[in-house]
């Protein structure tokens, strides 16, 4: 078979334009699935850290202090991303020996508030 000359290249925009649909929601995909993750990653680690300090504070009230400290600190190291904590305790006051805390945080957004980060802690039993 001969080749027509005006065909010549043909194969390669056949390829683009069959290619560049599939390959831009690829992209926006994976790129969605990175900030999701890393938000989740981010989250946990403020839970946790949050959830030491708590249970590290002489009281309830310096606890909650704490608590939101380190929220309003990451918040200034990330614009736009508005957070909010909720602290359960498993006895009242929070500062008790062998006290369970979980702290959660939530992003705020325009699908509402969603769960990115929860850890647990325990204060020590001579506190």
């Amino acid at each position: 078979m001969k080749a027509v000359a005006g065909e010549r290249g043909s194969a390669s925009v056949e390829f683009v334009a069959l290619a560049l649909p599939l390959l831009i929601p690829t992209l926006i995909f994976f790129t969605a699935m990175n900030y999701m993750s890393t938000d989740k990653i981010n989250g946990s680690e403020i839970a946790r850290t949050s959830a030491q300090a708590f249970v590290r504070a002489e009281n309830d009230f310096e606890g909650y202090a704490r608590v939101a400290s380190l929220v309003n600190r990451y918040q200034e190291l990330k614009p736009g991303r508005q957070l909010s904590f909720v602290v359960q305790c498993s006895t009242r006051p929070c500062i008790t020996p062998e006290s369970v805390v979980v702290v959660t945080i939530f992003r705020e957004g325009e699908e509402g508030r969603i769960r990115i980060g929860s850890a647990r802690s325990s204060v020590g039993r001579w506190n």
